[in-house]
């Protein structure tokens, strides 16, 4: 259950608004998160009768009882600490607890509905289950009629239908030349990710896996037969990656080359069913995308040498790629760093890029029109959840679309329709307390959570702050706040995008990098609290990522990306001195307090590493942090770290003794609670954790009506 349209209530003198999360009385205003505010919303909903926790856990949690029994509770502490007067018993008093079996709404809700932007009274509105009733019914009438051919198909206004259901997450749709069926990514609770193909002729025919073997698989594209599948295969014990061509009629594969995993892989199949594009490792030049010529059978080609199409002199990173209708070009996404990557097109005649858009941020798939002219794309632009655009593949011209939370669209083979995953980022910063007698940690409480996206703490002892970043604002920007989340304030106003906040020793000053859109390269930028100024640290570099200080605070420590290569320097705070740190693809590092060494993560491999400054040796401290991860670890004492471990099934939460290297789960929660590439942060005063926090989601394939048909141009 999520609390996706606008609900307003009042329950005992509190105005709940289930859209801003919130509850009004008189100049009292309490935020919730959105899961307390779902079993609030459901309570109030169903108020006339007792909720057993199993149903609320089915509704709120989808019958993850792993993470809603102790979610649950948390949720009823939080809505009667609301719905409390003045630190009394309101809250217990309004809602019930029945033990063992679940809980009721005591107090009788008074719902409005919403006309225009104008609420209504309740006592002018239909009754609420009535209102359920009708909504449900016309959703469902709907969805069902996308399924007949001759029916007209909705506006961007009205419903998408859901065409895959199954528990845990539907990507990558790849839609079968002959328009039958189509192919998709299926990520399950427990992190497995194998291949389905769904029928879109029957869709009341359940979906059919075809790999089950102990690998990960992902990125499937059909050959123009319909038949032939190609994807992509990674051991999940060994690491390898490959290309695999699966005959599914007669059940047989066969191994087209090793490939390149990044934790996703690209590869697409021409529609003429010459070629297939994806990305390897070259001893020579490095990673790049290559064209792989195929036979008339769908095997690949041998006498054909493989051939390169990534530059092998520049400093983009090519990502995912789409080809035009007649094989003759390539849409490709190409990364200049963390905070700019756009779409350019690749001509296969001339074997030249041109590139289409500026000021793009993050891109999720793309694909191309019938004729050919224009690139419908995903992009987020410095915004929270991303949306589908357009682009002439000629000129450039460039408009927004919609379709919020977009993820990889796909056209049908009739051009009419497309396939796409919707997926609405919730990120927030949680604390859980780690001071416990018995040495386990408290459930995650959120400290700031908005109606934007919060990544990346970091607490100043000193300042008695917390630093963070969030796009609340329409950008991201550095904010910071008290430890409990109190008296926010935003730092930056750079309008563009300014990210990885990290406080000085002395706690005056906040280092960042931000995005320079003239040039679409990364500045690292020092910000001084008191005054609220920021400067450019100048290091003669373009790519930055997260940049932390030495334990004196005359530095900084800098990762610097060249190319696809990155290693940490160590830049001087006025920047007048470089000085390089590692020599081996180190992408994130901290000092220790006595500035003796240097602990860093890597962007090929797993674990924490140490690095000597007096002696030079280098030892792998943490052997299972995640590879290509950032600041997920903090220090908990002079010896002993906190850090994040993230399984296919869970995420945890490990304290580890450095000196004996003993181990302790403090915490263990959903797979994706932790964010895999966020930062941890501990406050001793406090005994609070902070860290980024994600909601786990159910996110599925949606069918749309063409988007260019739907939502034209304006003349």
């Amino acid at each position: 259950m999520s609390v996706q349209e606008r609900i307003i209530f009042e329950i005992d003198g509190w105005t709940v608004d289930s859209m801003a999360h919130s509850l009004t009385r008189d100049d009292v205003e309490h935020h919730v998160p959105a899961k307390v505010m779902a079993v609030l919303l459901y309570l109030a909903q169903n108020n006339e009768r007792l909720v057993t926790r199993q149903e609320l856990i089915d509704a709120v949690w989808d019958g993850n009882q792993y993470v809603g029994e102790k979610a649950l509770n948390n949720a009823i502490w939080k809505i009667r600490q609301a719905l409390d007067s003045e630190g009394g018993d309101d809250g217990a008093a309004i809602v019930k607890t029945i033990p063992k079996t679940g809980y009721q709404l005591l107090a009788t809700p008074e719902f409005s509905k919403i006309e225009n932007g104008d609420l209504v009274p309740a006592s002018q509105s239909l009754p609420w289950p009535t209102i359920s009733v009708i909504a449900f019914l016309v959703v469902a009438a709907i969805v069902a009629l996308l399924w007949i051919r001759d029916v007209p198909s909705p506006t961007l206004d009205e419903p998408l239908a859901v065409v895959t259901q199954l528990p845990g997450r539907e990507l990558y749709a790849a839609p079968a030349p002959d328009g039958s069926k189509f192919a998709f990514l299926h990520v399950s609770q427990w992190g497995t990710q194998d291949l389905y193909v769904q029928s879109l002729q029957e869709p009341g025919v359940q979906a059919i896996q075809f790999s089950s073997d102990d690998a990960s698989n992902f990125t499937p594209t059909w050959a123009p037969d319909s038949n032939h599948l190609a994807y992509v295969r990674v051991d999940n014990k060994s690491g390898r990656c490959e290309i695999v061509v699966r005959d599914l009629s007669a059940d047989t594969e066969e191994l087209v080359d090793e490939c390149l995993d990044i934790g996703y892989s690209t590869l697409s199949w021409s529609p003429d069913g010459r070629w297939l594009v994806y990305r390897k490792d070259d001893a020579e030049f490095g990673p790049g995308l290559y064209l792989k010529a195929m036979n008339a059978d769908f095997q690949p080609t041998k006498e054909l040498v493989d051939r390169r199409i990534s530059c092998t002199d520049c400093l983009l990173f090519d990502q995912e790629v789409s080809w035009s209708p007649d094989s003759m070009h390539l849409a490709v996404t190409r990364e200049a760093n963390r905070l700019s990557e756009n779409v350019f097109r690749f001509d296969i005649e001339s074997w030249q890029f041109k590139q289409l858009t500026n000021g793009e941020v993050s891109i999720k798939g793309h694909t191309w029109d019938k004729d050919g002219q224009s690139i419908l794309y995903v992009s987020n632009r410095h915004t929270l959840n991303r949306r589908l655009r357009v682009v002439h593949a000629e000129t450039g011209e460039n408009r927004e679309i919609g379709y919020e939370g977009a993820g990889f669209p796909a056209y049908l083979p009739d051009y009419q329709s497309i396939l796409f995953y919707r997926r609405i980022v919730s990120n927030y910063i949680a604390g859980i307390g780690v001071g416990g007698d018995d040495g386990a940690a408290s459930f995650p409480t959120p400290v700031i959570q908005t109606s934007g996206s919060e990544r990346n703490p970091s607490y100043s002892s000193q300042a008695k702050k917390l630093a963070y970043y969030s796009n609340v604002s329409g950008n991201n920007e550095i904010w910071i706040a008290d430890f409990d989340g109190s008296n926010s304030k935003q730092m930056t106003s750079l309008k563009s995008s300014a990210i990885d906040p990290s406080w000085s020793p002395n706690g005056k000053q906040i280092a960042f990098i931000a995005l320079e859109q003239s040039t679409e390269s990364t500045s690292v930028n020092v910000l001084d609290v008191e005054t609220g100024v920021s400067r450019t640290v100048s290091t003669g570099f373009g790519d930055h990522g997260a940049p932390t200080w030495s334990s004196d605070g005359s530095s900084l420590i800098v990762p610097v990306w060249q190319g696809q290569q990155v290693d940490l320097w160590r830049v001087a705070a006025d920047g007048n001195q470089l000085t390089r740190l590692t020599a081996g693809n180190a992408k994130f590092g901290r000092e220790s307090a006595d500035g003796e060494f240097l602990y860093f993560t890597t962007l090929n491999e797993r674990g924490l590493f140490r690095l000597s400054y007096s002696s030079g040796r280098l030892e792998r401290v943490i052997d299972d942090i995640v590879r290509g991860g950032i600041g997920n670890w903090a220090w908990a004492g002079p010896s002993s770290m906190f850090y994040a471990r993230v399984r296919d099934d869970h995420s945890e939460i490990v304290e580890i003794d450095l000196v004996t290297g003993a181990k302790k789960v403090l915490f263990k929660h959903h797979a994706r609670t932790v964010h895999r590439y966020g930062m941890l942060s501990f406050s001793e005063e406090h005994d609070l954790l902070f860290f980024t926090h994600r909601e786990p989601q159910q996110i599925d394939i949606l069918m749309a009506p063409d988007p260019l048909r739907t939502h034209p141009a304006s003349q």
